[in-house]
């Protein structure tokens, strides 16, 4: 099983759930909305790499597809990623 959580933008900081010490990080994913300009991007997957979340994704509004930083995002969390599964998944 894998846990999803949303934030908004780092409203509530980047914790894991209590009980994320006990699983895997590649047990969770994050999605991270409200994100609109690329330093408040960064920002967000700085923050979630580091309180170990395994996955994350980073949008601006759900409604307009992909956020105009896309690119970015996807360099950005692949500069982030160690070993293991990938951080950054495109879109189809």
């Amino acid at each position: 099983m894998t846990v999803s959580c949303e934030f908004t933008a780092l409203e509530n900081g980047a914790k894991l759930p209590s009980f994320g010490a006990k699983y895997a990080r590649d047990r969770f994913v994050a999605i991270v909305h409200s994100v609109t300009t690329v330093s408040e991007m960064r920002a967000a997957v700085d923050a979630f790499v580091s309180a170990g979340w395994g996955d994350l994704s980073v949008v601006d509004n759900y409604n307009d597809g992909v956020p105009e930083y896309w690119e970015d995002e996807v360099a950005y969390i692949a500069s982030k990623q160690t070993s293991g599964p990938a951080v950054a998944r495109t879109r189809d």
